[in-house]
C-alpha cells in the first residue's frame, strides 16, 4: 500500500506548530502524563515562555514534504519577540481615550466649562464633576459576592452574558463586572480585549477606590482591531496607562457599558496585505472580555 503525500503550503507551515509537537532541546515530557481541562497547559503561556527563554534553545516544529523528507523548522511567533512578563512594542503604544480623574478641590474655580453637548454625545452628565455626578447612582449599591481577583502579569478573562448583574447608571442601564486590584503591586499598564462574536461589547472602565468612590473613568477608546484566526476569535484591543498621578490607589476596575455605546456601532480600520478596509461592528451587551495587568 502506497503511502499517502501531502503538499503543505508555506503560507500554513507556522500553523502547523499548533497541531504537531513543539520540541524544546533539554525539555523532558514524562511518561504517564493525563491531562485534562484543570491541568491542560496554556498553550499562549507556554509559547512566551519559549520564545521569550534561551536563544539557543528556541522551539522548532517537525514536518515532511512532498518527497516525504523531514524537515525543522524554527518558530520565531511571526517574527516577534514575545515577554511573559511586559508588552510588546505594539502593545507599548497607548491607545487614545477619554480619561476622566479625581482631583482635589481647587480653590479658585475654572473658569473654562465644558461644552454640554460634548458632554451629551459622549454620554456623560453635562455637570462639571463626571465622576461625582457618577458616583450619585454608584457603587456603593453594588454587590460584591461576584468580584473576582484581577491579577498581575496574567489575563483575566470574563463573561458579560445575561446573567450578568445590571445596575441602573448614570451612564444609563448596564450590565457591570467588578475585578479587585492587586494592592501589593503598582502596574503600569492594563491591556484590554473585547472579542468579536456578531459584534462587539464595548466597555467602559471606571476605577473604584477602596470605598468603592470614583477616582478614575476610562471611555471612549480607541481600539485596534485583530482579525480572526482560525484557532480564535478576532478581538479589539486597546493598552492603557495605568495612572501614577491617581490622588489615591485603586483597588477596584468596574467593567460597563454605556447606554448610547449600546445603541450605536464600532467602526474599526483594519489593515490588510492590499488594503485598509474600515469594518462596522454592531455593539452588544453581552461578550467575551480578556483583561492583563502588567508589571514594569
Amino acid at each position: 500500500m502506497e503511502s499517502l503525500r501531502f503538499i503543505v503550503p508555506a503560507s500554513l507551515i507556522p500553523y502547523l506548530m499548533l497541531l504537531v509537537l513543539v520540541f524544546l532541546p533539554g525539555t523532558v515530557v514524562q511518561a504517564g502524563t493525563t491531562y485534562s481541562l484543570e491541568n491542560f497547559p496554556d498553550g499562549d503561556q507556554r509559547l512566551e515562555e519559549l520564545l521569550a527563554g534561551d536563544k539557543e534553545k528556541q522551539p522548532y516544529f517537525v514536518w515532511r514534504d512532498a518527497e516525504g523528507r523531514l524537515h525543522n523548522t524554527p518558530y520565531h511567533g511571526e517574527d516577534k519577540k514575545v515577554s511573559a512578563a511586559a508588552p510588546t512594542e505594539t502593545e507599548s503604544r497607548w491607545s487614545s481615550a477619554l480619561d476622566i480623574i479625581r482631583r482635589q478641590q481647587s480653590a479658585q474655580p475654572s473658569d473654562i466649562q465644558p461644552d454640554p453637548k460634548a458632554l451629551e454625545l459622549m454620554g456623560l452628565p453635562a455637570t462639571g464633576d463626571h465622576l461625582a455626578d457618577f458616583s450619585s447612582d454608584c457603587c456603593l449599591q453594588l454587590s460584591m459576592s461576584n468580584r473576582r481577583p484581577l491579577p498581575l502579569d496574567r489575563g483575566q478573562g470574563v463573561t458579560v452574558s445575561q446573567d450578568t448583574p445590571n445596575h441602573v447608571f448614570a451612564t444609563g442601564t448596564s450590565p457591570y463586572i467588578l475585578l479587585a486590584l492587586p494592592q501589593d503591586a503598582h502596574p503600569w499598564a492594563l491591556r484590554l480585549r473585547t472579542f468579536i462574536d456578531k459584534g462587539a461589547f464595548i466597555p467602559t472602565l471606571v476605577f473604584l477606590d477602596q470605598h468603592r468612590q470614583p477616582v478614575r473613568m476610562v471611555t471612549d477608546i480607541k481600539f485596534r482591531f485583530k482579525p480572526a484566526r482560525w484557532h480564535r476569535l478576532g478581538y479589539l484591543e486597546a493598552v492603557l496607562p495605568m495612572a501614577q498621578e491617581q490622588p489615591e490607589q485603586s483597588a477596584y476596575v468596574l467593567v460597563v457599558t454605556r447606554e448610547q455605546d449600546l445603541s450605536a456601532q464600532t467602526l474599526v480600520q483594519h489593515e490588510g496585505d492590499d488594503a485598509v478596509e474600515m469594518i462596522r461592528l454592531n455593539n452588544l451587551p453581552k461578550g467575551e472580555l480578556e483583561l492583563k495587568l502588567f508589571s514594569r
